[in-house]
């Protein structure tokens, strides 16, 4: 086994000429590596510049997740979204209680039960057929709060994995036989997850099997 630690435009009105394109302020959806320009405003700022860069009227795309972009007056929610879905998305935050996970989990129940010796971990809760390419998806809680989740993946999938997780984290370049750490943030101070996945070094995951692992930051 290898471990991966893994642990979201507006427009001032104006008078138009007859070919002027009037503003449109409703939400936008772009792809990881595009960008849009946003017709009638200029000096944009992205409230979250991992998911999304702006400069002047422009938008680029950057990593999965939702930010808003705004010239100070008005305001879009962007939606960035990536090429690679081979896992589901981390949907709960950190802190989700165990009754939620159980009522909303999409799969079938594969084990649960007490951690003994862990100081981090107490209860697990593991499912398998989760809808995804992993092989089990487990969820590991402390005092009946969420704290960490484990994909298990076959390395059939590890190149779309490995590319999974670099359009949701900003990742380091290893040395052969070390980890990559990446952070869900540009600021390492703001990020609430962390991954690492040792890699060798032409950037292939080293293991038959990978555990992918989301942890609280």
């Amino acid at each position: 086994l290898c471990v991966v630690l893994i642990m979201s435009a507006l427009f001032v009105s104006c008078s138009k000429g007859s070919d002027e394109v009037a503003p449109d302020f409703s939400p936008k959806t772009i792809e990881i590596g595009t960008s849009i320009n946003v017709s009638g405003l200029s000096n944009l700022v992205s409230e979250n510049e991992f998911v999304a860069k702006t400069s002047g009227n422009k938008v680029t795309a950057i990593h999965v997740g939702k930010t808003i972009v705004s010239d100070g007056d008005k305001s879009i929610q962007i939606t960035v979204t990536g090429k690679y879905n081979i896992l589901n998305e981390l949907k709960y935050d950190w802190g989700t209680s165990m009754s939620t996970i159980f009522a909303s989990v999409n799969g079938t129940l594969y084990n649960k039960g007490t951690i003994s010796g862990n100081p981090y971990y107490d209860y697990k809760i593991i499912y398998s057929n989760c809808g995804d390419k992993s092989e089990l998806t487990g969820y590991m809680f402390k005092n009946n709060i969420l704290k960490y989740v484990s994909v298990i993946c076959p390395i059939v999938y590890a190149s779309e994995i490995v590319g999974f997780l670099k359009e949701r984290y900003n990742m380091g370049v290893p040395k052969s036989g070390e980890s990559a750490i990446g952070y869900n943030s540009n600021d390492i101070n703001k990020a609430t997850t962390y991954v690492s996945m040792k890699l060798n070094s032409s950037g292939d995951v080293v293991c038959d099997f990978f555990d992918a692992k989301y942890i609280s930051y």
